[in-house]
């Protein structure tokens, strides 16, 4: 299998290759290393979805749907979507 997703790639190379360790080891310091690793997964990432399509040429109606979606806080909201 191939690892395409960067935080699945660093696990798998800590795992592999431990020295020198990429993550550190004391627990509160790992613990915000994750945090950080979240926010920029669910904050930052979507800020730049826009810019993507921008970059890959995707324009017009297709773009602003796109944006429409991202901004649609209920798409996000589990408890929001039909069983």
């Amino acid at each position: 299998m191939t690892l395409v997703e960067s935080l699945a790639i660093l696990v798998d190379l800590e795992a592999k290759y431990p020295t020198p360790a990429l993550l550190p080891t004391e627990a509160k310091v790992l613990g915000i290393v994750r945090m950080v690793e979240m926010v920029a997964l669910i904050e930052l990432l979507p800020a730049i979805f826009p810019l993507t399509g921008q970059i890959l040429g995707v324009a017009g109606d297709t773009a602003e749907k796109f944006e429409e979606l991202l901004a649609d806080d209920s798409l996000r909201d589990s408890s929001a979507r039909a069983d």
